[in-house]
């Protein structure tokens, strides 16, 4: 009789343990929605901003460089003013090799997250681990492609235009008289964030499944306490208690 009352109290409270589990999933995995959209504008922003490196107070001239988009201090008949260059829809006016690869992967970098965000709308028809698995490997992917960009970038630097600003010391991965600007800064600390996102989307996908197994497991062990012993004389309900017959 004792054993049977504890083994019921056992499986109440493995049954509250998980569901209070699910509950604290269920906001981990708010909070992991909330942060996969603030790295989507941030993917964006990185992407469109040409401020990944740009000239300090030793530059030999005065501008700054993104991904497709150059500008420089020229001087005009109304005197010096900020000309920028570069379109997204003609490559050819993208500096050079290194610059539209590294367009090329950022820009598949911001439409796999983009991908990954409509994606989660999969939540109202499907099962949670298996939109999480979906989305874990698009942030995986978009988390790629912003590495191959972030390090392709910095092949460029040799470029005549690039040394214009940056004297004739700027070379391949060394920016000679210019300084990383923000958004180069933004892009490397996304990389990170979008990893840990992904890597964050897959134990929320395997916890889910153990644990609604673990559920279910408790469920089916609590129907079957609907049952009477009669070696110990007592009688169990699932929804009501044990008590001496």
């Amino acid at each position: 009789m004792v054993a049977s009352v504890a083994q019921v109290e056992f499986i109440e409270s493995s049954q509250m343990h998980t569901s209070n589990y699910l509950r604290s999933s269920k906001a981990v995995g708010v909070l992991w929605g909330v942060f996969t959209f603030c790295f989507a504008i941030i993917d964006v922003v990185v992407f469109i901003q040409p401020q990944w490196i740009g000239d300090t107070v030793e530059s030999k001239g005065t501008g700054y460089f993104g991904l497709w988009k150059h500008c420089s201090l020229v001087k005009s008949a109304v005197g010096q003013e900020i000309i920028c260059k570069g379109q997204l829809e003609d490559f050819s006016t993208i500096l050079n090799p290194a610059f539209r690869s590294a367009t090329v992967f950022v820009g598949l970098s911001v439409v796999i997250i983009v991908l990954c965000l409509c994606a989660m709308l999969f939540f109202f028809f499907f099962s949670p681990s298996t939109v999480f698995h979906i989305c874990g490997w698009l942030q995986f992917f978009s988390g790629a492609f912003l590495v191959v960009g972030v390090l392709a970038f910095p092949g460029g630097w040799s470029d005549p235009s690039v040394q214009e600003v940056c004297g004739p010391s700027a070379r391949h991965f060394y920016p000679g008289q210019c300084g990383l600007r923000w958004a180069y800064i933004l892009a490397m600390i996304g990389v990170a964030d979008v990893l840990v996102l992904a890597a964050l989307a897959f134990t929320l996908a395997v916890r889910h499944v153990k644990l609604l197994a673990e559920k279910l497991s408790a469920e089916n062990r609590k129907r079957k306490t609907h049952f009477r012993i009669e070696a110990g004389s007592l009688f169990c309900h699932p929804e009501i208690d044990c008590w001496p017959l």
